[in-house]
């Protein structure tokens, strides 16, 4: 399971809801899940800024 996904299941949190906090839109969030757009650095930093370092950076940038 992606690292975001997995992040939403266990905070109770929705990828809408995450979208709003680092101020991009779901469909953006979607995409990275998929693989069918590379995450920005900028994006990276924003997500783990937003769930207060749950998400780290590199783990979103290069998935496992």
């Amino acid at each position: 399971m992606h690292i975001i996904k997995q992040f939403c299941k266990e905070n109770n949190t929705t990828i809408k809801d995450l979208a709003d906090k680092v101020n991009r839109k779901p469909r953006y969030i979607y995409q990275v899940i998929a693989n069918y757009r590379n995450p920005s650095l900028q994006f990276a930093r924003a997500l783990e800024t937003a769930t207060g370092g749950k998400i780290n950076r590199m783990d979103v940038l290069y998935p496992k």
